[in-house]
């Protein structure tokens, strides 16, 4: 299953979206043209790459179908955001549960092995949903069971799969084959979402589940029979709740970016999820439609590296994630006048802005993981961005059902303006100490020139 609240973390999974393999993300020039060209990446990490794409296009089938079924299964239209709210946020809490035992589990288990594992529960889960929609068991239970054994293991995974990533890469030009794979997999999202779409609307949600299984089981086998010639370490943290609180207490950069992520988990990142019950309310009940939504929000994601670029020029990684969040609440407020619209061009604006959403939302992320880090030794980073991603996992649950309750209280352009309102101009104010103390930090820090 994957969430908005973890787009583009792994595979779909993370708390706040980038990379869909789990691996944290961090600012990069783009590779030219010509420099990709020359890159020769190993035929293990190209399969790899390729399987891992196929497995991110059929997941987001159950993810759809999920959202589809949890808001059919309300009672009345004004309960469909709050049932598709708790399904997603049981989610979320399995996913933050299950993360900070990864390591451990995969000390344990071995890297390869907790991988394999990981998706290979999701083929049976996406089989035994298949087998209980047929059998017409409780939905709403159903779904909730679902969501949460699907968090465990994805979370399970989570900060295991990007070293399987490098390990495969055999020490070759990782970054250039990070940007690669992103864009990749965000294709592979935009088709997914369109075609799962198509399916739910002209076949039914057994048929998705029963081909993302199919599609996930490659990538399994892979796993198994061809590891990575590289050896995959794994370093675990011990106490990792302890760890998170002493983190953020003793680093005053980690301290804000959480602050800042934790807006975001709570005000921005559950737009994706939401969408389906949004769409619900406006009288586009069609899968096709939600289908088509997901996949424009997953084409801006496609273009989120040139964002990071364009946004982070010239600023510090903090000041540019504010950037970042004010300009998502312009595609929010996009969204809102488009509520407004007649049926019909209505969803031709919610589509360009969620396009927009996806292009600059998920590269808030980015930033975020820099300003953590910044100024921390290398041994030291990993402890670092662990406890920002699980305090943003705390924080995803709470925002999700936040969103679902005040939907369905709330006229929804009334609640799209006010979200606009608070991320455009309160939050941005609220942060105007750490954003000064960081770019006087940053003027004062000496250059490389003058070293």
């Amino acid at each position: 299953m994957h969430s908005a609240a973890n787009l583009d973390q792994t595979d779909g999974e993370h708390l706040i979206p980038l990379d869909r393999t789990g691996a944290p993300p961090r600012r990069e020039r783009l590779m030219t043209l010509e420099a990709n060209r020359r890159t020769k990446l190993p035929r293990r990490f190209v399969v790899f790459l390729t399987l891992t794409v196929v497995s991110v296009a059929g997941g987001m089938g159950p993810y759809l179908a999920y959202a589809v079924l949890a808001t059919n299964s309300a009672s009345t239209p004004e309960d469909a955001g709050r049932v598709t709210s708790w399904v997603f946020a049981i989610y979320l809490v399995g996913l933050s549960f299950a993360t900070p035992y990864g390591p451990w589990a995969a000390q344990k288990l071995g890297a390869i092995r907790l991988a394999a594992a990981s998706f290979f529960g999701e083929v049976l889960l996406s089989l035994a949903t298949t087998a209980l929609l047929f059998a017409e068991a409780p939905l709403v239970p159903m779904l909730l069971a679902v969501s949460l054994t699907s968090g465990l293991l994805v979370g399970s995974r989570q900060s295991t799969v990007p070293l399987v990533q490098e390990a495969y890469s055999g020490g070759g030009d990782i970054e250039s084959a990070s940007a690669q794979s992103r864009r990749a997999r965000g294709v592979a999202y935009a088709i997914g979402a369109l075609g799962a779409g198509v399916l739910l609307a002209q076949v039914g949600p057994e048929a998705v589940f029963l081909i993302a299984a199919v599609l996930g089981l490659p990538l399994v086998i892979f796993l198994l029979r061809c590891p990575p010639k590289t050896a995959v370490k794994v370093a675990s943290m011990a106490k990792p709740w302890r760890s998170m609180l002493y983190e953020i207490r003793t680093r005053q950069n980690l301290r804000w970016a959480v602050w800042l992520g934790v807006a975001a988990a709570l005000l921005m990142s559950p737009m994706v999820d939401m969408i389906v019950p949004v769409l619900n309310k406006l009288g586009h009940s069609e899968g096709e439609k939600a289908g088509l939504l997901l996949m424009f929000f997953a084409l801006g994601e496609i273009v989120t590296p040139n964002v990071v670029n364009r946004l982070g020029k010239g600023r510090h990684s903090f000041v540019a994630g504010v950037r970042a969040v004010q300009l998502t609440g312009v595609a929010i407020l996009i969204m809102a006048v488009a509520v407004r619209l007649p049926y019909g061009p209505d969803l031709v604006l919610l589509s360009i802005g969620a396009m927009l959403f996806g292009a600059i939302f998920y590269s808030l992320a980015s930033f975020l993981y820099e300003t953590s880090t910044h100024n921390v030794p290398e041994g030291e980073q990993n402890e670092v961005l662990s406890a920002f991603m699980l305090a943003i996992g705390i924080a995803a649950p709470i925002g999700t059902l936040l969103w679902g309750h005040l939907l369905d209280s709330v006229a929804t352009e009334v609640f799209f303006v006010a979200i606009a309102a608070v991320v455009i101009l309160i939050l941005p104010a609220l942060m105007l100490r750490p954003m000064r103390t960081m770019e006087t930090a940053a003027k004062d820090a000496p250059q490389l020139d003058e070293i």
